[in-house]
């Protein structure tokens, strides 16, 4: 799912953590469960803009308590929306589709549209993360029809084409993906989507390295990085680095590889995705093939984990890239 925290400025955030935390405390002296349960939810929100997804769950999980005790519906949807993202993100597959079901269900009884296709679209992705493209296709395809009755049809359009693409992807169909990327890409650039338009980018550059268009394939992977770092969503740049430190790995360019793949270790390990065990192996066996020593590769990472909670996430990833030039002049 695409991150809806990307654009947060943490000391805007930190001002209002503030003044909803005193809200908080004035709502559980008065007995206000509706507003308590609302004051959790916004701080919630505040721990997903920074990156915070422990507390974030912790804070929603709060509000879901209440939800549930006070009978609140609208509520509860809200906060699952909220939590099946945030599972999306970190990769936790089966907890997702639990918390996805859960709020399809009560999204149909409230009568959200918009809230259901947006579930189903999640729900389609969990399908593809787990190789089930015949329930991804469904997932993509009901998702859309919703957002064409509702007049979502320009965004829930290029949302779907951007899955079925995928699909195609996943089945290495790669002139069929290529061909729903750029039509997705068309439309987010069109909107002013620029989350989908990187993930878009990203997809493209994918199909370029697998098909040996390496220039193109790193062009591309730059692009998107470009806008992920302007929109702060440090996931996707966890991504792209991985894939960047992939392709520098094929063409045995071992040191820039292990730097790239590194800051997607750290990342991952920061937002607490589960790919983060798999990002350090390929680090560490990257690492191996380039004789870089163990403590060396360990107080590298050291240094960018703290510079990336300082948010200087960018400078970590240029200074990555700046390892890798060689394709930039050819």
């Amino acid at each position: 799912m695409e991150d809806p925290h990307a654009a947060a400025m943490h000391g805007g955030a930190g001002q209002a953590r503030k003044e909803i935390e005193a809200a908080l405390k004035i709502r559980r002296e008065t007995g206000d469960r509706s507003g308590e349960a609302e004051a959790l939810h916004e701080l919630a929100s505040i721990e997903c803009q920074q990156r915070n997804y422990k507390e974030a769950r912790d804070r929603f999980d709060a509000a879901l308590k209440i939800w549930r005790e006070i009978g609140d519906r609208s509520g509860l949807a809200g906060t699952l929306i909220q939590l099946a993202w945030i599972h999306g993100i970190q990769g936790n597959h089966q907890e997702g589709r639990e918390v996805v079901e859960e709020a399809l269900t009560i999204l149909r009884e409230i009568g959200d549209r918009s809230g259901e296709a947006e579930m189903l679209h999640e729900s389609a992705m969990i399908h593809l993360a787990q190789g089930g493209c015949k329930g991804a296709r469904e997932g993509f395809e009901a998702a859309l029809t919703i957002r064409r009755e509702i007049g979502e049809g320009s965004v829930g359009e290029a949302r779907a084409l951007h899955g079925l693409a995928s699909i195609e992807l996943l089945q290495r169909n790669f002139e069929e993906a290529r061909e729903g990327f750029e039509a997705a890409l068309t439309i987010r650039r069109e909107i002013g989507d620029h989350g989908g338009e990187a993930a878009a980018l990203h997809q493209l550059a994918l199909i370029d390295m697998y098909q040996g268009n390496l220039k193109r394939a790193r062009d591309g992977f730059e692009a998107a990085l470009t806008i992920l770092r302007e929109i702060g969503d440090l996931g996707g740049m966890g991504q792209a680095c991985y894939n960047l430190g992939t392709l520098a790995g094929n063409l045995s360019r071992r040191r820039a590889a292990l730097e790239l793949l590194l800051v997607s270790a750290v990342i991952d390990s920061t937002i607490g995705h589960r790919d983060a065990g798999s990002r350090w192996r390929a680090a560490r066996k990257m690492a191996k093939e380039a004789r870089v020593p163990l403590e060396e590769v360990e107080s590298r990472a050291e240094e960018m984990s703290r510079h990336i909670r300082e948010g200087m996430v960018s400078s970590v990833i240029q200074k990555a890239l700046d390892a890798f030039p060689w394709l930039r002049s050819e």
